[in-house]
């Protein structure tokens, strides 16, 4: 598999119900500071539902803003569009927080920074398209 052969990124994978897919917890390795990255690093956690790198199909950028609650559910458009599928978890949520945390560094230009070097990576793996979507409810709310 190509994503093992990305630089700065761990890659495991994990148990999915999801049928068609493979289901891969990634690791980046991304600075602190993009604009200053003698200050150091932290791992950014993001999921990838994967079905085929090869095949021109859509890579579907999926995040919820906080932590990575998407994981290994597929989204609406994952589904329709037979898509593969990335969940970024936002810097400094969840598992992906430097240690001692900046937190002068939780910025959104950060954070599309994160999104820029995590996508410019997959685009090295996945010919397909890439959509960003994102902020949606992951339960029905009735």
């Amino acid at each position: 598999m190509r994503l093992r052969q990305l630089s700065g990124v761990t890659v495991r994978e994990a148990p999915t119900d999801q049928p068609g897919f493979h289901y891969y917890v990634l690791q980046f390795t991304q600075p602190i500071d993009h604009d200053n990255p003698d200050l150091g690093t932290f791992q950014q956690e993001v999921s990838l539902l994967h079905r085929d790198e090869r095949a021109n199909v859509p890579m579907i950028v999926a995040t919820s803003g906080y932590s990575d609650s998407i994981q290994d559910k597929p989204c609406e458009l994952t589904k329709m569009l037979a898509a593969n599928q990335v969940s970024i978890e936002h810097r400094y949520f969840g598992e992906s927080r430097p240690s001692p945390a900046d937190w002068t560094k939780l910025t959104i230009r950060q954070m599309a920074d994160d999104e820029h070097r995590i996508i410019s990576a997959l685009r090295t793996v996945y010919r397909g398209a890439f959509l960003t979507t994102g902020g949606w409810l992951t339960r029905r709310v009735t």
